[in-house]
């Protein structure tokens, strides 16, 4: 019953999203005979995958935008559900040609794509592309700049540190009233990730520099990308915190059940993952607890991946 819920919730998500795209003619038309063309299979089957992908980066080339930004989430979800390397790896590279989109919309989505894929999809020919954007501040967002880290390229610390960082980097997204988003913090993240201690206070100081209902709902991605002993102490403290916040749906969830799925994310061997649509019952934070108990000076961080893949948070 959970898991019919929770699909029919995903559903209205996505319905909600390209109810535009589904009054576009043009854009339904193609999108029908994808349809027509590739099954489900294409999510299981390694060559019908890459088949898939390889038609959808035609869409992607056409000058309707509806057409365009469908075929940027098809290409991210066959990516994500397919579990062949090669299949990833051909999402990966479809993926970061968005990047030269003429939409800002579909550039700034592509800016959050790449967080669910496993560090072994990422070849050397999507890195060396990464770096050209990443040293064009025309093209380079938030996206770019976080796989820094996460790909531990520690030879391009100096770029955003003396580039990104500075003055002289004149960057088209930057918007003040939304820090945590912007490209510059996302290189304080990087630098967090790739052990840079002022960098690591930095960005845990200004994501805690707010009420601790922002944190818990809102902030606690940040912490978790960095993959820093400093903040999984701080998801550990939160986890024994026996207090209730409602999250946005108004269901009242414990501090831990807010932070548990980003300890899983965070720590090996970790015995909790995703709560489901309910939440933690009382018997899984007590397991959570018990383990961070016995295991809070031994524990190893999970550095192999940025986000679970195929994760949904419920809050």
């Amino acid at each position: 019953m959970k898991r019919i819920i929770l699909m029919l919730m995903v559903g209205l998500y996505w319905g909600s999203a390209f109810s535009q795209i589904h009054k576009d003619s043009i854009a339904k038309a193609y999108i029908e005979a994808f349809f027509e063309k590739f099954t489900k299979d294409r999510w299981q089957d390694e060559e019908l995958g890459i088949a898939a992908i390889n038609e959808l980066e035609i869409l992607s080339q056409h000058e309707n935008v509806n057409l365009r930004t469908w075929a940027q989430f098809e290409i991210r979800s066959t990516g994500r559900r397919n579990e062949s390397i090669k299949v990833k790896a051909k999402a990966l590279g479809a993926i970061l040609k968005f990047s030269f989109d003429p939409d800002l919309a579909i550039r700034g989505n592509n800016a959050n794509f790449y967080n669910s894929f496993t560090k072994e999809a990422f070849t050397p020919a999507f890195i060396s592309e990464l770096k050209r954007i990443l040293h064009n501040d025309s093209f380079v967002n938030k996206g770019h700049v976080l796989l820094v880290g996460y790909l531990e390229l520690k030879e391009e610390k100096d770029w955003l540190e003396n580039h990104i960082l500075s003055s002289q980097a004149k960057l088209p997204y930057e918007d003040p009233r939304f820090e945590l988003g912007n490209v510059r913090f996302a290189a304080h993240m990087a630098l967090a990730r790739l052990g840079e201690k002022k960098h690591i206070d930095y960005v845990i100081r200004t994501i805690m520099d707010a009420p601790v209902e922002d944190i818990l709902r809102k902030r606690l991605k940040y912490l978790s990308y960095i993959k820093q002993p400093e903040a999984i102490e701080i998801f550990f403290n939160f986890l024994f915190t026996d207090k209730i916040l409602p999250d946005v749906s108004g269901w009242e969830r414990t501090y831990a059940n807010y932070v548990i799925p980003y300890i899983y994310d965070s720590v090996k061997d970790f015995p909790v993952d995703d709560p489901g649509l309910f939440g933690h019952s009382e018997e899984q934070i007590r397991q959570a607890r018990d383990w961070v108990t016995a295991h809070r000076n031994d524990y190893e961080i999970r550095r192999d991946i940025w986000l679970e893949p195929n994760k949904i948070y419920h809050h």
